[in-house]
């Protein structure tokens, strides 16, 4: 058939476990984008992280890829400013 892809399920009769995987797991990404209207994932902050994390909740949004990344950037902008104060 055109536009189908042989890999997500051998034929319209298949097992629900060789169809199911693929397109479910397009379906989050696809619903936060369409919720949000921006791509749910964003890169870390931090200029020594690349690390990329999916931003979802509620409350403030995030910056950073985890806690103890953004208290490391906390600490090293205090260490800083007390550094140009001397």
């Amino acid at each position: 058939m055109y536009g189908r892809d042989p890999r997500l399920d051998r034929a319209d009769d298949g097992p629900r476990d060789e169809w199911f995987p693929a397109p479910s797991s397009c379906l989050a990404p696809a619903v936060l984008l369409r919720d949000r209207r921006r791509p749910p994932g964003r890169v870390c902050a931090s200029p020594s992280c690349a690390q990329v994390f999916v931003a979802h909740g509620s409350g403030p949004e995030r910056r950073h890829c985890s806690r103890r990344r953004a208290g490391r950037e906390r600490v090293a902008a205090q260490r800083r400013s007390r550094a140009a104060d001397d």
